[in-house]
């Protein structure tokens, strides 16, 4: 779809106050609804904001023009580009995903390398000045009440040296670090002096991996849009689907799945927010949560977890699904991968359902526990033929009865089921073709409105 009739109907989903109220139509009413298009009649007439007397008048409006509900229907551009399976294939699992990866794990590993250098350089102070006060580098009484201030012309030699235990502001010093510098000459200080360096060096590669990582997971091009259907609140099948998720299905982008009770974050999670990561951030993160407060006020679906509830929330939540760069960085931070998790009221979840739909490169539908609202994403997906674009998964446990959920389907016999075990990983021949047929299913969506 062109970008111009995207922002067309995202435009039209309003909420209007005369099709809010509940009493009957007056005809200066309806008279209103004659400047409305037809895309601003279907969007009325399925917006859960307006009343029944108003949406009736929107749709018996419709008719009468000729449109239809779907004229409403909101497909957000996506991203993905390439068309050919190799240039996919080598832009999901080439390259950057591999200095991603690497640059990750090497993050950690030279944080430990790091950490463990500094911390047994600081185990070799004692012993350094020990040292130092036996040679007469020091004097025993320094070395007694090491722990003191520096006076000014201490700090001026100390300062004057250049070391890097001794920092620009008098009062960050104490006199044990000008002695320190001191002991470096004596045999254990030596030693300490080469382990710290070690450090250092490794903090160094520290910042490098993490710069690379930031700047190839973050400003990451052409990620998939992934659309996760699934039953709410099957803890068992929620667990396992997490390592689908991450081990399967993570490397090709953003997924986008509905929020309950066993799928969301941890309930502590906005406790860690306020915890400021750094001393520099006390005065900031306050603020900005305050200010988060606030600006949630007008954009539930951007400004901290995803809620829709209304035409203005279902808006913004086309609108974040635009925004490639934030949503980068939340998948690299996310445990469990996921794009976001939209909450919604239960008069919204079918057009969010929808909207995400019909704007998704590819829509993995869980099959292990059908239920009612399973049956109408599958009935969606058959009226659509979105079924096309769709790959099914479920519990090695509930095979069966998952390919008994779409066997009245005529596409049944055209699609491919794949099972995962209990920790959500699949056979060694079925992950290659799960990748496949991600690479298919993407290509193809990429074709129709890339």
């Amino acid at each position: 779809m062109p970008k111009p009739v995207y922002k067309q109907r995202l435009k039209a989903w309003k909420t209007h106050g005369f099709l809010k109220a509940e009493t009957p139509f007056s005809n200066k009413e309806r008279e209103k609804l004659q400047s409305f298009s037809i895309v601003e009649l279907a969007a009325a007439t399925r917006n859960s904001d307006h009343s029944e007397e108003g949406r009736k008048a929107a749709a018996d409006r419709l008719q009468l023009m000729g449109g239809k509900l779907s004229d409403a229907d909101i497909v957000v551009p996506g991203f993905v580009r390439f068309k050919n399976l190799e240039k996919l294939r080598k832009k999901f699992f080439g390259a950057s995903r591999t200095i991603r990866v690497w640059a990750g794990w090497l993050s950690f590993l030279w944080f430990a390398c790091a950490f463990a250098a500094i911390g047994y350089s600081s185990e070799l102070e004692t012993n350094a000045l020990i040292e130092a006060k036996d040679a007469g580098i020091i004097s025993s009484e320094d070395f007694l009440n090491s722990d003191r201030e520096l006076t000014d012309e201490e700090f001026e030699k100390a300062y004057a040296t250049g070391s890097m235990r001794i920092d620009a502001f008098q009062s960050q010093n104490a006199l044990r670090d000008w002695l320190l510098v001191k002991a470096e000459v004596t045999p254990t200080g030596k030693k300490m002096k080469l382990y710290e360096e070690v450090g250092y060096v490794f903090i160094a590669l520290l910042m490098v991996s993490v710069l690379l990582w930031f700047l190839f997971a973050v400003f990451r091009g052409q990620p998939a849009r992934i659309l996760l259907l699934r039953k709410f609140n099957d803890k068992k099948v929620s667990k396992s689907l997490r390592h689908v998720i991450t081990s399967h299905i993570a490397p090709f982008g953003h997924t986008t799945t509905l929020s309950d009770k066993f799928f969301k974050k941890s309930a502590w999670s906005w406790f860690w927010d306020l915890v400021p990561k750094h001393w520099a951030l006390i005065p900031v993160v306050p603020v900005w949560m305050l200010v988060r407060i606030v600006m949630r006020q007008f954009n539930r679906a951007k400004w901290g977890p995803v809620w829709v509830g209304s035409a203005r929330n279902f808006r913004h939540l086309a609108k974040r699904m635009r925004d490639r760069i934030p949503l980068n960085f939340i998948v690299s931070c996310s445990s469990s991968k996921e794009a976001f998790m939209v909450r919604t009221h239960d008069d919204w979840w079918q057009e969010v359902i929808k909207m995400i739909m019909n704007s998704s490169d590819v829509i993995v539908v869980d099959l292990s526990n059908v239920t009612a609202g399973t049956e109408w994403e599958l009935e969606r997906l058959d009226h659509t033929n979105m079924w096309e674009r769709a790959i099914f998964i479920a519990h090695e446990e509930t095979v069966s009865q998952a390919l008994s959920s779409i066997s009245s389907y005529s596409w049944s016999e055209k699609v491919r089921l794949y099972s995962y075990d209990s920790v959500g990983d699949l056979e060694k021949e079925e992950k290659r073709q799960f990748r496949e047929d991600m690479l298919l299913k993407i290509g193809q969506t990429s074709q129709t409105y890339g």
